[in-house]
């Protein structure tokens, strides 16, 4: 079961209480997939069925609404039931449709914002998906009509979202990305267990960046740490080649002796390890100043100005 289909789920067990909740779902609903039938003067809402899920969601919204249904099994993998839904409430919304569409203006009148929550759920139930577990959390809606895009893009606004609006294989999308609105739009959905997924995962997700963070960074320092212990071990075997270990003052000996032995070693741990104790401060500035006396002892041999 992927995310969307957890989500829809958990959203069918949570179905809105009261006739307007019920009716801006269902409004939703009936705007993403529904469509209008004829049956002699009689003009009745068609919506398919694609699962078990959705027919108790449904019955659940025609119960609370009062409506009369009816509804046929047939064989279609992607929606095998289809409700017929009638009367006044029903021959009211189409003439007020066909009236917006004719005005070039907004059909569904929201009040509050609880009826836009509601309208959003049920378009989100009939023509939504989402990817809410992984690398790029997204939210979409697809419409085959333009207008209910354009409706579908304002409702969200009015309810803080910042929405996006594309056409795709024929089809109009209105999409949200990023952790912030996805965990937005589930509480929105009132899905509490997505929501608590969608949480954890993104803490998971967000600790082991900052794990790898950790270990790129821990692995720089070390790559170099090493690389500056084998320039100051370059540095000591060219003294000692000179005029071997004269060629360093006695108390720097201990700390050079223990570079060549661990050239992976940092400052703070050379510091550490020899006898006196030295500051990291201390260690880099003895190796600093053999790695310059190195180096000013190659201009020399090379007949150049120290």
């Amino acid at each position: 079961m992927n995310f969307t289909q957890r989500v829809k789920e958990e959203m069918a067990r949570s179905a809105p209480r009261g006739r307007q909740g019920a009716e801006s779902f269902f409004r939703g609903w009936l705007r993403a997939r529904g469509t209008a039938v004829r049956r002699g003067e009689d003009v009745r809402a068609v919506l398919p069925l694609r699962d078990w899920v959705a027919l108790r969601l449904a019955r659940s919204l025609l119960k609370e609404l009062g409506w009369p249904y009816t509804i046929w099994r047939r064989k279609s993998r992607r929606a095998p039931f289809l409700l017929m839904t009638w009367g006044d409430q029903w021959r009211q919304w189409w003439q007020e449709w066909w009236q917006a569409l004719e005005e070039s203006r907004s059909w569904t009148p929201l009040a509050g914002a609880t009826q836009r929550r509601q309208f959003i759920r049920g378009l989100f139930f009939g023509a939504g998906s989402m990817a809410g577990l992984g690398r790029s959390p997204h939210w979409e809606l697809h419409l085959e009509r333009e207008e209910a895009a354009r409706e579908a893009a304002a409702v969200l606004r009015e309810l803080g979202f910042l929405p996006g609006l594309h056409r795709r294989r024929g089809a109009f999308v209105v999409y949200l990305k990023g952790t912030g609105p996805i965990g937005d739009m589930l509480r929105l959905l009132e899905t509490p267990q997505a929501l608590l997924a969608f949480e954890e995962e993104r803490a998971q997700r967000e600790l082991r960046s900052q794990v790898n963070r950790l270990v790129n960074a821990d692995t720089a320092n070390m790559g170099r740490a090493l690389e500056a212990g084998i320039k100051d071990g370059e540095a000591i075997r060219r003294l000692l080649a000179q005029g071997g270990w004269g060629m360093i003052p006695e108390e720097w000996r201990p700390l050079a002796r223990l570079r060549l032995l661990r050239p992976e070693a940092t400052l703070e741990e050379l510091g550490r390890q020899v006898d006196p104790p030295l500051h990291r401060s201390a260690v880099q500035r003895r190796l600093h100043a053999l790695r310059r006396k190195a180096e000013e002892l190659d201009k020399e041999r090379k007949g150049g100005v120290p």
